[in-house]
């Protein structure tokens, strides 16, 4: 199932950085849900998928700092700075998992983009930016 989404439908702008941060935040956040009923966790998998290719090639950024507080606006900021710093960006593993991720985020667990002080729509336009980015490589 692909996740559909109007390019039209917001007014919300996304970095390709910014779009890779939130995807590790609310990977971050939908992985500290409790979860009683199923020991199937796509979106925590995807996870921790984005968060090992950037353990092995990207040093200078820490994937996993959103874990303590995936709501941390300053914590988010810093991110999305070690992002474009490190240029995962231009990698097409780095946005291909990050898609995986924001597509399991709002099939599975959109109330996550609560936590993380975002919303539906803005997570949405993340996953278009990574898309155009997708495109263009």
């Amino acid at each position: 199932m692909t996740v559909v989404l109007d390019e039209e439908s917001s007014d919300v702008t996304v970095s390709v950085d910014e779009a890779i941060m939130l995807a590790l935040t609310a990977g971050a956040s939908a992985r500290l849900r409790p979860n009683n009923w199923s020991l199937e966790r796509p979106d925590a998998l995807a996870y921790l998928d984005l968060v090992d290719l950037f353990s092995q090639s990207y040093g200078g950024v820490d994937a996993r700092m959103m874990e303590a507080a995936p709501g941390s606006k300053e914590r988010q900021r810093l991110l999305a700075e070690q992002i474009a710093k490190s240029g995962a960006a231009s990698n097409p593993a780095v946005l291909r998992r990050s898609r995986r991720l924001l597509e399991e985020i709002l099939r599975r667990t959109p109330q996550t983009t609560i936590a993380i002080f975002s919303d539906v729509p803005t997570v949405s336009q993340a996953l278009l930016e990574i898309e155009k980015n997708l495109k263009v490589r």
